[in-house]
């Protein structure tokens, strides 16, 4: 709405039609991500979803901003530098990829983990020492 008009009293009204369509946004990852995981491991999930979407959040822009700086004069003038942001997502999903191949494997060694678990449940013996 904001690049259709600058108007205020266009502006105004629609503000909370906007502030809540970024709310639903914000939520939604939360709402696909919880039926995909362990009930037990929901917190886990929350705390890594939450620090990786503030480090993006923070460290993006910045990495955004080098970027254009750096590299849009030189090759990407017929954007002004801009679609040298694309230099920096495209980083970031390549560096991400090796994480998320630790992270599939990590959850086969947590499923059988798991099972010991329920095995040793079952005999009545405990993992903790007192």
């Amino acid at each position: 709405m904001p690049a259709l008009t600058a108007s205020p009293a266009l502006l105004i009204p629609a503000l909370p039609v906007i502030a809540f369509g970024g709310g639903m946004i914000m939520g939604l990852p939360y709402a696909l991500l919880m039926p995909l995981m362990p009930e037990g491991e929901h917190g886990a999930l929350t705390g890594v979803y939450s620090l990786s979407r503030g480090i993006g959040t923070t460290v993006g822009p910045i990495l955004g901003g080098v970027a254009i700086q750096a590299l849009g004069p030189v090759l990407f003038t017929s954007t002004s530098g801009y679609a040298a942001m694309w230099v920096v997502t495209a980083a970031a999903i390549l560096g991400s990829l090796p994480f998320l191949a630790r992270m599939r494997q990590a959850r086969g060694d947590r499923a059988e983990l798991r099972g010991a678990s329920d095995e040793l449940a079952a005999t009545g013996q405990s993992s903790s020492r007192s």
